[in-house]
């Protein structure tokens, strides 16, 4: 999978009504980490 679709499917779990807390667990399974999570 892209980065784009990696990206649109977390936004499809957030639109699905799982919330957002959700689609932000799948972008980290996924292997995204935010910028500053660094430790």
């Amino acid at each position: 999978m892209s980065d784009a679709e990696v990206l649109a499917e977390a936004v499809d779990i957030v639109e699905r009504g799982d919330g957002l807390g959700a689609g932000l667990d799948y972008l980290r399974e996924a292997g995204f980490e935010r910028s500053g999570d660094h430790g």
